[in-house]
């Protein structure tokens, strides 16, 4: 008997040994064919993969273009916590022969994780918009360039805000991807429409569960209500094309997958970003989140131009909230782009018209504005 359990174990470990080294086998292969289908070789092209220290902490950063005198676009991901590093290179590929694009990964996120008892003190929106004004002169600094774009997707809209608001004389523009108001009102929105959503198509179960959750926020235990049911919310809505393209949550996600693959993250970031501690609803930016109300912090006034894109399906920060805001907003220029077939990340579910808008819109404000700042 004792034999029969000795070679029982024996057989299960190396077959789980059998099968990891397949799965690494898998990644690497997986990781070359990125590599090699993604990868820039423009003679006056740039992809470099660097921790700039940012905040006192490194922090990642993937610059890529097929010519880097091409006008630098900083992309704000959002979150907190939202990485794009590791699975953007596909959908932005095609930016690249008209932008160098940055992606970043903020302190505590993907390949910038730090613990929570190292950083957690310094995780709120103060100091990821300091980060970023320090990042943003790096990248002028280092390119030469007077002025960048500034691209903000969801929280990463908040950040962008602010950004084009304290320093104008830095951005050709800023385009917004689903650009935020205030988080209470939003989340207010995204439950109301998703009940008229489901009242509409006569789904009985999806309507029974939203009525599980009322009042959503609780007006009485606000945080908690929003982090216990924010991500359920999404999941749902991204079922039905009304956020992501699928779940944030699942394992084999779009997202979670090309990080798993990704040339650029290690076996520890993916450990990092999947199973590594994220503020709760007990720490400082979970206030914050509902807190923030944009057009009071910044007003209606810019001096830069401003581009908000939309997706018309988008549940999760829904135009129909920011709309009077815009109306509102005085600016040189201003536009905002509706697309017709997406919900909250059109270049992922539009990703041609996406490229128009950049290309047609927002590109040719630079045209006349190339100066060096040497």
């Amino acid at each position: 008997m004792i034999i029969m359990i000795f070679y029982s174990l024996l057989t299960l470990f190396i077959a789980a040994v059998s099968a990891a080294f397949v799965l690494l086998w898998s990644r690497k292969l997986a990781q070359n064919y990125f590599s090699s289908l993604y990868g820039v070789r423009d003679p006056h092209g740039i992809e470099e993969l660097e921790a700039v220290d940012i905040g006192g902490l490194p922090q990642w950063v993937h610059i890529r273009g097929r010519d880097k005198n091409n006008p630098i676009l900083l992309f704000i991901h959002g979150g907190p916590g939202w990485s794009n590093i590791g699975w953007h290179d596909a959908f932005q590929r095609p930016w690249e022969d008209y932008f160098t694009v940055v992606q970043w990964d903020q302190r505590q996120t993907g390949k910038s994780y730090q613990s929570l008892k190292k950083v957690g003190h310094t995780i709120h929106r103060d100091q990821y918009i300091a980060d970023a004004k320090e990042l943003i002169c790096y990248l002028r600094d280092r390119f030469g360039h007077q002025k960048i774009y500034l691209m903000g997707t969801s929280y990463g809209t908040v950040l962008g805000m602010h950004l084009v608001k304290q320093h104008p004389e830095w951005f050709y523009a800023y385009i917004a991807l689903g650009q935020v108001k205030t988080m209470l009102e939003h989340a207010r929105d995204e439950y109301k429409l998703l009940l008229e959503f489901a009242i509409k198509t006569d789904d009985k179960k999806l309507k029974s569960q939203l009525q599980a959750m009322e009042p959503y926020p609780d007006p009485d235990n606000l945080v908690t209500s929003f982090y216990t049911y924010s991500h359920l919310l999404m999941d749902i809505e991204s079922r039905h094309g009304k956020a992501y393209p699928d779940s944030m949550r699942a394992l084999f996600s779009m997202a979670a997958i090309g990080k798993w693959f990704s040339p650029h993250y290690t076996l520890k970031d993916n450990f990092n970003r999947r199973f590594g501690e994220v503020p709760g609803s007990n720490h400082a930016i979970a206030k914050q989140l509902l807190e923030f109300d944009l057009p009071q912090e910044v007003g209606s006034e810019f001096d830069a131009p401003i581009f908000f894109f939309s997706g018309v399906h988008d549940f999760h920060i829904s135009h129909r909230t920011t709309d009077a805001w815009f109306a509102a907003i005085k600016a040189p220029y201003k536009e905002q782009i509706f697309f017709q077939r997406s919900a909250h990340v059109p270049y992922q579910t539009e990703p041609g018209e996406f490229l128009m808008a950049l290309v047609n819109k927002v590109l040719p404000l630079s045209s006349d504005d190339r100066r060096s700042i040497n």
